[in-house]
C-alpha cells in the first residue's frame, strides 16, 4: 500500500508539474506580481508601497494577504533572488530593511534559524520542492574589516519540514582589484540544489562581479567567478591596495585626542548664522513679512547693505570652517610633522589606485546584484549588465547570458530599451527578458527570446500570431495613451503605447506576469489604482520557434500593412478579415477578400483579423483621412 501511494504522489506531481492554471486572462489591481513558482501554481506579489506580500494559489483563485504585525517590522518584501517561490507554495521573504530571513508556507509566517549574535540575513533562492534554501547572512560585528558584510548560505529543510541552521559557503577573500568585497550574495538555485547563482559586490559596492557555487560528489562546494572579460576587459594588474587613510587618532596623545574631540563636538553645538541677524531691525521686519507665506522666491541680499551682507559671508565662512575641525590642529608640531608626511604619502598611492580603477570601470560592464537568474538545470547564468554609449554618454542595461557548460557568453538587447533586465531563462537557453521604466521613459515592457542565438521579440507580436485571444486582452489592457516628447518637432506629442509591464513566468512557459504602474500613462484611475498586474496563459511561447519556421514563407502565411492610400493590403490565402475598433466592436468584416480592400473607415486606430483554416494573424494599423 505504501508503495501505491508513493507512486501516485509521483504521478500526481508530475500531472500537477504541467498543469495549466491560467486558462484566461486576468487583471488584478494595485499588485506588483514579481514570482511564480515553477510548476506555475503559486505566483507572489511584493507591494513596495505599503510593504505587503500577497500570494495566490491559481489551483483554487484563492489569496492572502501577508503584512507586518509589530512596529519592529516596517515592511515585508519578497526575496530579490532568482526563484523566491517553491512549487509546493513555499515564498521566501524579508521581514525589514536590515533582512530578517523569512519564509510563508500553508498561510503562515516563519523564520529560519540564525547564529547567535546574527540579526542579518537574506533568503532568496529555493528549489522547486523547497528541500533547500539560498541566501546570505551578515557577520556579527558590522565595523569588522576582516570579513564581508554578508556571506553566502544555505538552509537545508529536515524531515519534519523545519530548516537547518545556516551552512557557510566558500567564497573569494578578494574582489577583482584585490580588495575586500563589501557583499558575496546567493541570489538563485538550480532545481537539484547544487548549483548557485551569486555576484562578489566589490569593496565600494559598485561593480558586482557574477559567481557560481556548485557542490561536488563529495559535499564539498567551489566557486567560479565568471564575467572577468567583461569585468576587467584589459587584464589590468592592480597595486596592492593602501588602505584607509592614516587614522589621526594614532599620531596624538590622549590630551591632544580629548581636545580634538572637544572642538568636534562643540561643532556639532553651533547654529548656522542667518541672514535675519544681520538686517537693520527695519530691513529684518519687512525680510521676515515677505517670508512668512508662500509666494515668489525672496532674496535677502535684497534686504542688506554691501557691509551687512560682508559680515553675513564672513560668519558664514567661520561657521563652515568651525564644522569640520583638522585634527593636525591639534597635535604637537612632531606628531603633525609625521602625520601630513604619512598622509601625503597615502593619498599619493591611494590616487594611483583610484585612477586606475577609474580607467578600468570606464570599459566595464556594470552588472546589477539583484537582476540575475539562474536555470532549472544550472547550466544557464543571465544577469543585466550596464556599459555607457561613447556616442550619447548613455548608460544601457542589456542581458549577459553564461553557458556554464560550454563556457561561451552572450550579450543580448533591444534598441529601444535603455534599462533591459532579464526575468527567466529555461534550460534550453529560452529567455523572458524586460525593459523598466524610466524617468524619460516611463514605459516597460516584457520580451522573448526562443535561443541564445535568436532576438527578443515584444511579447505582444507574438500572443498577435498564436493566440488571438491572448492578443486581444492585451490590446485592451496593455495600450495606453500617454505623452511623450518629440525632438524633431520639439514638443509633446500623444501616441498609443505599449506597457506590457515587467514580467516573470513558470518553468514550463505556460503562464507569464506582469506588472505595471499607473503612472506611467494617462490613467483616470491612478489615485485609487496605483499599479495594474496581468495573467497570461502563454503556452504558445514554447512552440515560437516553430510557429515562426510555419510562417515564413508558407503559401498560407498572412501578412497585413496599409497602403499609403490607406488601404489595407493582404499577403497569403486570407478566407476572412474582421476589423474593430480599440473598444472591441465589429466594424468591418469582409469573407474571401481580395488583397488589397477598401473599408470607408473613419481616421482612427483599429485591430484587423485575417484568418484562414490552418493560419490566423492581427494587427493594429492607425487609418488617415
Amino acid at each position: 500500500m505504501k508503495h501505491f501511494l508513493s507512486l501516485l504522489g509521483i504521478m500526481l506531481a508530475m500531472c500537477s508539474a504541467h498543469a495549466q492554471y491560467v486558462k484566461q486572462p486576468k487583471t488584478y489591481s494595485n499588485k506588483f506580481f514579481k514570482a511564480i513558482s515553477p510548476n506555475g501554481k503559486h505566483a507572489a506579489s511584493s507591494d513596495e508601497y505599503i510593504g505587503t506580500i500577497y500570494v495566490v494559489n491559481l489551483a483554487t483563485n484563492s489569496g492572502k494577504t501577508y503584512s507586518p504585525q509589530d512596529e519592529e517590522n516596517e515592511f515585508y518584501s519578497i526575496g530579490s533572488g532568482a526563484n523566491p517561490v517553491s512549487d509546493n507554495g513555499i515564498v521566501l521573504f524579508s521581514e525589514n530593511e536590515s533582512g530578517t530571513a523569512s519564509y510563508i508556507e500553508n498561510g503562515k509566517i516563519y523564520k529560519l534559524p540564525l547564529p547567535a549574535g546574527v540579526s542579518s540575513a537574506l533568503c532568496n533562492a529555493i528549489t522547486p520542492d523547497g528541500s533547500r534554501i539560498a541566501g546570505s547572512i551578515g557577520i556579527a560585528a558590522t565595523d569588522d574589516a576582516q570579513d564581508v558584510m554578508q556571506r553566502p548560505v544555505i538552509w537545508n529543510r529536515r524531515f519534519d519540514g523545519s530548516y537547518t541552521m545556516p551552512v557557510e559557503l566558500p567564497y573569494p577573500k578578494e574582489d577583482f582589484t584585490g580588495r575586500l568585497p563589501q557583499y558575496v550574495l546567493a541570489d538563485g538555485i538550480s532545481a537539484d540544489g547544487k548549483t548557485i547563482a551569486c555576484n562578489v559586490v566589490d569593496y565600494y559596492g559598485e561593480m558586482p562581479q557574477p559567481m557560481i557555487l556548485r557542490e561536488q560528489e563529495d559535499g564539498e562546494w567551489t566557486y567560479t567567478m565568471l564575467a572577468q572579460e567583461y569585468i576587467n576587459p584589459d587584464n589590468v594588474v592592480f597595486p596592492e591596495y593602501p588602505g584607509e587613510s592614516p587614522y589621526p587618532g594614532n599620531y596624538m596623545t590622549p590630551a591632544e585626542a580629548d581636545a580634538y574631540n572637544q572642538a568636534a563636538w562643540e561643532a556639532t553645538q553651533l547654529k548656522q548664522p542667518r541672514p535675519n541677524d544681520f538686517m537693520s531691525p527695519e530691513k529684518r521686519e519687512e525680510y521676515e513679512e515677505a517670508t512668512s507665506g508662500y509666494g515668489n522666491p525672496v532674496n535677502y541680499r535684497d534686504y542688506m547693505s554691501d557691509e551687512e551682507y560682508a559680515e553675513y559671508m564672513a560668519a558664514l565662512d567661520k561657521y563652515y570652517a568651525s564644522l569640520y575641525p583638522k585634527p593636525e590642529d591639534f597635535m604637537y608640531p612632531d606628531h603633525r610633522e609625521a602625520y601630513l608626511h604619512d598622509m601625503e604619502q597615502w593619498e599619493k598611492l591611494y590616487d594611483q589606485f583610484a585612477d586606475l580603477l577609474k580607467e578600468v570601470q570606464s570599459k566595464a560592464v556594470t552588472f546589477v546584484m539583484n537582476e540575475l537568474m539562474i536555470s532549472q538545470n544550472g547550466r544557464y547564468y543571465t544577469i543585466g549588465g550596464s556599459t555607457t554609449d561613447p556616442a550619447t554618454k548613455a548608460s544601457v542595461m542589456k542581458v549577459y547570458v553564461f553557458d556554464l557548460e560550454t563556457g561561451k557568453s552572450y550579450v543580448k538587447g533591444v534598441d529601444d530599451a535603455n534599462i533591459f533586465a532579464p526575468r527567466y531563462i529555461t534550460n534550453e537557453g529560452k529567455i523572458l527578458a524586460s525593459s523598466f521604466p524610466t524617468r524619460s521613459d516611463k514605459k516597460a515592457n516584457t520580451y522573448f527570446c526562443a535561443g541564445l542565438n535568436e532576438d527578443f521579440v515584444p511579447l505582444q507580436d507574438i500572443a498577435s500570431k498564436n493566440d488571438a485571444d491572448v492578443y486581444d486582452f492585451m490590446q485592451k489592457n496593455m495600450l495606453h495613451n500617454m505623452w511623450v516628447w518629440d525632438d524633431d518637432i520639439e514638443e509633446d506629442v500623444e501616441i498609443n503605447a505599449w506597457i506590457t509591464g515587467v514580467g516573470c513566468c513558470d518553468a514550463n512557459l505556460k503562464t507569464v506576469f506582469t506588472w505595471a504602474t499607473t503612472d506611467s500613462w494617462d490613467s483616470s484611475s491612478s489615485s485609487t489604482t496605483y499599479s495594474l498586474s496581468y495573467a497570461l496563459p502563454t503556452s504558445f511561447l514554447n512552440e515560437f520557434s516553430n510557429a515562426i519556421k510555419n510562417t515564413e514563407g508558407g503559401s498560407n502565411a498572412i501578412d497585413i500593412t496599409m497602403t499609403a492610400d490607406g488601404m489595407i493590403k493582404l499577403s497569403g490565402k486570407v478566407a476572412e478579415v474582421s476589423i474593430y475598433d480599440l473598444s472591441g466592436r465589429l466594424v468591418f468584416s469582409e469573407k474571401n477578400p481580395k488583397p488589397t480592400i477598401s473599408t470607408s473607415l473613419p481616421r482612427g486606430s483599429y485591430i484587423v483579423k485575417a484568418a484562414n483554416g490552418t493560419e490566423k494573424k492581427v494587427a493594429k494599423l492607425l487609418f488617415n483621412d
